[in-house]
Order: C-alpha cells, then sequence, then structure tokens
C-alpha cells in the first residue's frame, strides 16, 4: 500500500485520504476473494464479508459522528 502512505505523508486533503485509503483496502479485499473463488474455498469468504461489513459500518460511524 505505498500508494496510502505516499498521500497520507504528502498532506492531502481529508477526503482525498479517505477515498485512497477506502480504494485501497477494497482493492486488496478484492484480490483476496479472486484468490478464494480461484481456488474453490467459497466458505473462506463468509469471515470476509463479516469484517468488510464491520470495516463499513466502523468507517461510516466514524465520518457521520465527526
Amino acid at each position: 500500500m505505498p500508494e496510502v502512505t505516499t498521500v497520507i505523508s504528502q498532506g492531502g486533503s481529508s477526503m482525498t485520504q479517505v477515498t485512497t485509503v477506502v480504494t485501497s483496502m477494497f482493492t486488496q479485499m478484492g484480490e483476496v476473494v479472486k484468490t478464494m473463488l480461484t481456488e474453490g474455498n467459497e466458505l473462506m469468504l463468509i469471515p470476509i464479508g463479516i469484517f468488510v461489513a464491520g470495516a463499513a459500518i466502523g468507517l461510516a460511524s466514524r465520518l457521520i459522528g465527526r
């Protein structure tokens, strides 16, 4: 995730930083899902789905709560 570190260290706007981090997070999760589906381990996607849902809820509550 060097692009995330670069944007944050450059001091971009808060929305740019959030967008970059979220995009990077979903890109990485997409790669994990592709790997799981190609190897035939669909049941392994259940914990990933729970994690992604929790991360989305946590991020939304932090952004809305401020």
